[in-house]
């Protein structure tokens, strides 16, 4: 899959589940059959290399054999079980979409408004035509910032809606896991 369609994937499925639109008439038993794909979890005693001592490489003796026994993907610079999982939530979401995509919905729908966000990013013709043009205004606002100030007021503002190289979250005080830290 290539960068492009994944970000098109990626961004059907985060609007449409923070939305609350991945319904599409399915539950979670007839989805996937009610059975667990991944597994079971635990650790992989079959994935050691018993060959090494655990005291000279003990990363290679926990996971030795499988890494020997799984290639990366040539797409892919790493392949572990994270990125396995990332891979395959992004190609289940895809399937999704393009299932949904390829027949009518409802108008106003949930599945209609998706299919249409998807058909919108895949419309290249339309994306080439445009160019640069839906981006002037931002790329006007970015010459216009002259100062460190001005940076910060464009980057902080809710119009504009772009990645910044500063960023920001809260989550648990790495010194005190009893309170939540900017």
């Amino acid at each position: 899959m290539s960068m492009r369609q994944s970000l098109a994937v990626a961004l059907v499925a985060g609007t449409a589940l923070g939305a609350g639109y991945f319904t599409f008439g399915l539950n979670a038993g007839a989805a996937g059959g009610g059975n667990p794909t991944t597994g079971l979890w635990g650790f992989d005693l079959a994935a050691m290399d018993r060959n090494l001592k655990p005291g000279d490489d003990f990363f290679r003796f926990t996971g030795g054999t499988w890494m020997k026994k799984t290639p990366i993907p040539a797409d892919r610079s790493v392949w572990g079980s994270f990125n396995m999982l990332a891979a395959k939530s992004e190609q289940d979401v895809k399937n999704l979409v393009e299932e949904v995509s390829s027949r009518p919905q409802p108008a106003g729908s949930p599945e209609q408004k998706v299919a249409d966000f998807y058909a919108s990013y895949m419309d290249t013709k339309a994306i080439d035509a445009l160019g640069l043009k839906p981006f002037q205004a931002d790329l006007a606002a970015i010459n216009a910032a002259k100062s460190h100030e001005d940076l910060v007021r464009l980057i902080g503002s809710p119009a504009f809606a772009a990645n910044s190289p500063i960023g920001w979250g809260i989550g648990l005080d790495e010194k005190n896991p009893d309170r939540y830290a900017l």
